[in-house]
């Protein structure tokens, strides 16, 4: 009896152990599971809020480089406008003068004491001529200058043998070389070498940026080079003309393509061709520049794409 009563109390207490343990288990399993429901996930908020923060800022720099690139470009072409309403300005009033000079010398040819073949009426109609031949130069080259500087882009499909047309428009232009002056070409290129490039607008540069070595130079030599150059992966040409004449005055140098000095007709008549060739330049895919490192005259230094 006393064993039976022993056996299930036994049973009994097993029994009563396992239930406390299933109702622990139960518990601890349905807290677990609130807990994953209901408790944040700070971490991830966190790195949540920076990304958020981090495209903001960089949204805002990206629109503030935006708005300055603008502005800057606006700025240019302002500047750029505002330049060349003065030149043209600057030209205008440059024609109305020497076309005074000119109904000037006009009345004095007209005068009754004087007749041909008068040492003043020769003189009086050599000038006239000069003034006469400027102007239309200075007119012709505006006219140009206003056709050429606006364009984006124009042909280069001509194909050049340099060497042969760069001793052509040497030739061409023997006519205004003084005496005393020599003219040259040095080329590293090979004779038979082309470029496709367009020839108008390179023969025009070149006569133009002679026409002035050639008017300020009455000894020593003008010198034409032509060289290979190469800048950041691309092939150009590089004209080097160097002259032994009078250089450009030191304060004109800045503004020598950009502007006409308040001086004297000749000077003028070669800002308004160094302009037009600085725009001739560009749309053959170069740049033009002075070398201010030349003491002994005048350097010009401008370069073209090398199209092959």
């Amino acid at each position: 009896m006393a064993t039976s009563i022993q056996v299930l109390w036994a049973i009994a207490l097993v029994a009563i152990t396992m239930w406390l343990t299933t109702v622990y288990w139960m518990r601890v399993i349905r807290k677990s599971g609130q807990s994953e429901k209901t408790a944040p996930k700070p971490q991830t908020a966190v790195h949540e809020q920076v990304k958020q923060n981090a495209y903001m800022e960089w949204k805002m720099q990206n629109e503030h480089m935006e708005r300055m690139k603008d502005r800057a470009a606006s700025q240019k072409q302002t500047q750029a406008l505002k330049n060349k309403v003065e030149f043209m300005s600057d030209v205008l009033f440059e024609v109305q003068r020497q076309q005074l000079s000119i109904y000037s010398y006009m009345k004095v040819l007209t005068n009754i004491n004087l007749q041909p073949g008068q040492t003043e009426w020769g003189m009086v109609s050599d000038q006239l001529k000069e003034r006469s031949e400027r102007l239309t130069e200075m007119v012709n080259d505006t006219m140009e200058l206003i056709r050429y500087e606006d364009l984006p882009v124009i042909e280069n499909t001509d194909m050049v043998p340099v060497n042969t047309f760069c001793q052509n428009v040497l030739t061409s232009c023997h006519e205004y070389l003084d005496e005393k002056v020599d003219l040259q070409l040095e080329t590293e290129l090979e004779d038979d070498e082309n470029i496709c490039t367009n020839v108008n607008c390179l023969q025009r540069v070149l006569t133009k940026l002679l026409l002035n070595a050639m008017e300020f130079t009455h000894e020593g030599e003008i010198v034409l080079a032509v060289k290979h150059h190469r800048q950041e992966q691309n092939d150009y040409l590089k004209f080097v003309l160097t002259d032994t004449g009078q250089s450009i005055p030191k304060e004109m140098r800045d503004i020598a393509f950009d502007r006409i000095p308040n001086t004297e007709v000749s000077t003028k008549m070669v800002m308004v061709r160094l302009r037009l060739c600085k725009a001739l330049v560009k749309l053959l895919g170069g740049v033009i520049y002075l070398d201010s490192s030349y003491e002994n005259g005048t350097s010009i230094i401008f370069t073209i794409k090398s199209q092959k």
